[in-house]
């Protein structure tokens, strides 16, 4: 899960505040400063005790077995209130001033110079759990293990934590919904492969853990596997070191791990099964991409094999300066052809190396393109058109579509596509009583 703050007001941006009461301070606050105090109550009415209280996330104080909290110290202006259930084992959800779950819409409480600003009464929501141990594959408990949640989509994290020495861990409390969870190795250096929730290798497969306000999820265990590390360093075509350059590590069926390098130029991946990987190395700076060993395509890579028994390192890369193709894409009007779909396929097979969708101007840009002959393709992706597809230079398809021979660090501009307008086919399909028919293929 690689997966993901909040946003702070400006006092001039603030056109109103929350409805709160002002009286003289109990306190006593010395001049340029006031008061906040409220009361926390849990759904039910009942009063809250050990809530933390935050004002921007410095003045704070807890609630007290009526649910009553002050704030005192509070320099004079707009501030914003956080609610947060500090408790050994908290329960309830964190909430900000009044109502929201989050700081951007929170809404901004007034503290006015000597005066004690009431705040209306909070009622905090019940959150769900899930708890289990983690363990390797003899049912060693296994501690420092990462345990991460995501509410409605694998990536959207909400919660983290790790298990103890005894291998047991506790996310609580978590939003309403469907959770999944991951969990991975995240001492250093790493030993066993990270795994979704229950025993799935990567987030697509992942299964949904449906939990409402309040209800937990108790034995939600994973037992880790050990795995092997693949290891090297990236450099330019000089033999300088290159920082911040993607690496991904693809088994093409289920396992796969994505890491960055070093400032070195160094990267490791994360620990990995047993089976046969191609290695592509993407830069964010003016270099080629690469597949090991100095391979252009995912068809053409080599493979590293892992089988478990040691880690695989000097799985290295040379990057070259990247070679470009750059150009419009118009309707037979002239009109430029927005997100239209732009391809770069190299070899005789035209292996596929890099694509792009076009702007609004109709123009596209394909970089990061190892030396080598491309042909390109050109379709409407199935939202700009109907346009048909085609190659270039104005080819209907791959056979009789024009190469294109780029030199290392070659840019080649002006490969422009007039993409003609698809004609369409409707009609009905019934059955011999005239009913209509749904799902037939045509």
């Amino acid at each position: 899960m690689r997966s993901r703050s909040g946003r702070l007001f400006a006092a001039a941006a603030i056109t109103a505040s929350a409805f709160v009461i002002a009286s003289p301070d109990p306190a006593g606050a010395a001049p340029d400063e006031g008061s906040v105090s409220g009361t926390v109550l849990d759904q039910g009415g009942q009063p809250l005790e050990n809530v933390c209280v935050y004002l921007d996330g410095s003045n704070e104080a807890s609630t007290d077995a009526n649910g009553d909290f002050m704030i005192g110290g509070v320099p004079v202006g707009f501030h914003q209130v956080r609610y947060h259930d500090c408790r050994a084992d908290p329960e309830y959800l964190d909430q900000w001033y009044e109502g929201h779950a989050d700081q951007g819409s929170a809404d901004p409480v007034e503290v006015l110079d000597q005066q004690d600003t009431a705040l209306n009464t909070i009622s905090m929501e019940l959150g769900a759990g899930i708890t289990g141990t983690i363990t390797d594959d003899g049912a060693s408990p296994l501690e420092d293990i990462c345990v991460e949640a995501g509410l409605g989509t694998p990536e959207d994290h909400v919660a983290s934590t790790r298990t103890a020495a005894d291998g047991t861990y506790a996310l609580a409390p978590l939003p309403p919904g469907d959770l999944f969870v991951y969990f991975h190795d995240c001492t250093g250096p790493a030993s066993y492969i990270g795994e979704w929730y229950d025993g799935q290798p990567n987030s697509d497969t992942a299964t949904a853990i449906p939990l409402a306000a309040g209800e937990k999820a108790p034995g939600t265990d994973a037992a880790l596997s050990a795995g092997t590390t693949i290891s090297g360093t990236v450099s330019d075509s000089g033999g300088s070191p290159l920082a911040d350059i993607e690496v991904s590590v693809d088994d093409g069926v289920s396992n796969w791990d994505w890491t960055t390098t070093d400032d070195s130029g160094n990267y490791t991946s994360s620990p990995l099964p047993a089976g046969e990987y191609r290695i592509h190395f993407r830069p964010r700076s003016a270099h080629a991409s690469e597949f090991w060993n100095d391979q252009p395509s995912w068809d053409a890579a080599d493979t590293v094999t892992l089988d478990g028994s040691g880690p695989i390192t000097g799985i290295d890369a040379q990057l070259a300066a990247a070679a470009r193709i750059a150009g419009t894409v118009t309707d037979p009007g002239g009109n430029p052809i927005e997100n239209a779909c732009v391809s770069a396929g190299i070899g005789d097979d035209s292996d596929y190396v890099e694509g792009d969708r076009t702007d609004s101007a109709g123009n596209y840009l394909l970089d990061h393109l190892p030396a080598g002959n491309y042909r390109v393709h050109f379709d409407d992706c199935g939202e700009s058109g109907p346009f048909l597809e085609q190659f270039w230079d104005s080819a209907g398809d791959f056979d009789d579509a024009e190469s294109i021979e780029l030199a290392a660090g070659e840019t080649r501009t002006g490969i422009d596509a007039e993409l003609a307008r698809a004609s369409s086919i409707a009609g009905r399909v019934t059955d011999g009583s005239g009913q209509p028919l749904e799902d037939v293929c045509v």
